[in-house]
Parts: C-alpha cells; structure tokens; sequence
C-alpha cells in the first residue's frame, strides 16, 4: 500500500500529506502500515497522521518508535490507565499515590504492566516516594486555588506549604513522559471511574491539599 493510499484509508486528504517532513513521514508510514486493520497501532497511526497533517511537528519521531514496538496488551494497559488521567491547572497528571491503589480500586492492570509502560518510555515511576509523591512541575507560587478537572468533575485544590516556603500538590508515584503525552489525544476510549475520584480527593485532604468541588458537568453526547 502507497503512502497515498495509507492516508485515503485514515481518511485524511493525501495532498495534505506534502507538508509532512519527509524523514518522518517514511518512518511513520513504514511502520503504520504494517499493522491489521484491528491494531491499536494501526488506530493510533492514522490519527498521529491526521494529527501531524493538521499540524507538522505535532508528533516526535520518539513516539512514533514507541507506537511501533508498543505491544497491544501495553497499548490496552496505557489506555486503561488514563482512567486515572487528572488536569491540574490545566496540564495532564496520571495520579497513583501510592502502589497499594491498585488493590483497593479495581483495575484491569498490575503493579507490573506499570514497569512495562515505563520500559518502552510511555510514563516513569517514582518508586522512592510512595505515599507522599512530588512533582516539581506541581510546585506554585502561592496558596491560591488551583483549577482542576476529572472527567466530568471539576474542581480546586488548594497547595500545601512546605519547610522550604513553596506551595506545591501530592502527584503520586505516577508521571506522564514527552511521548506519554503525545499520546493523549490520539488514544481516546478512557472512562472516569467514581471510586478513583474519591480515593483522590481523600489523599488530598489528609494531606493538607484541600478539595472543593466546583461541579460535575453533563456527559457531551
């Protein structure tokens, strides 16, 4: 199959494609097209294309190596993890505090799908601060309220001082990398669950984070 028709098949208009670096585009097409109609990779290929179309540049040629050697079982894993997917202040945030979150809400993945994620460069693990995870990307200038969302909740957080005079919130063990967050927009399929909401909240809470629910938007159909 020709690039060309690569593109008619995701429908994207393949004379849009001549805007695409060329070094990027053979290593994406190679790859992309090599997958069944049924993969993940071929799904998440034809959107980075339509995506990299609509705007050059959008897409690294890291997570394209990724997508390429990404299995479907860790394809599936990274989709279900966004269900812990958090904005704070507007920014994507994978939130697991700690690695006893995974016994106590139900999930269809373990402690060790996580380092698989984290071998092929999708997320890192932080495993020396379980329980009172820090993230210097969390760190604010002062104590006001921070805006956040979950799914259909929204909310604030308020930050928490510490002995050195910042504000900052509890990340978790839990951070998204470069090519993780490429990823986002292009995976899709990733539910809210009620359960991870409020084991989050209370984390915050009992950690000085202070939680207030703005409100709960209605599902867009």
């Amino acid at each position: 199959m020709s690039v060309v028709a690569f593109a008619a098949e995701q429908n994207i208009n393949p004379q849009s494609i001549n805007k695409i670096d060329l070094d990027w585009l053979n290593q994406h097409y190679e790859r992309a097209s090599m997958y069944s109609n049924t993969d993940l990779q071929r799904l998440w290929g034809g959107r980075i294309l339509a995506g990299e179309t609509e705007q050059p540049g959008s897409y690294s040629k890291q997570v394209l190596s990724i997508v390429d050697l990404i299995s479907p079982h860790e394809a599936e894993i990274f989709q279900k993890l966004l269900s812990f997917l958090f904005y704070i202040d507007g920014k994507p945030y994978i939130i697991i505090h700690s690695k006893g979150v995974l016994g106590e809400i139900k999930t269809d993945f373990t402690y060790n799908d996580l380092i698989q994620l984290q071998g092929i460069g999708l997320i890192s693990i932080d495993s020396s601060v379980f329980g009172s995870g820090y993230n210097p990307d969390l760190e604010f200038a002062s104590s006001n309220p921070i805006n956040c969302r979950y799914f259909q909740n929204e909310f604030t957080i308020l930050p928490k001082s510490d002995n050195r005079g910042a504000f900052y919130i509890l990340n978790g063990i839990i951070n998204l990398t470069f090519p993780g967050k490429e990823l986002l927009g292009i995976c899709g399929g990733a539910v809210g669950n009620q359960s991870i909401i409020s084991t989050c909240v209370e984390y915050w809470n009992e950690n000085g984070n202070e939680v207030t629910l703005v409100h709960k938007r209605e599902k867009t159909p």
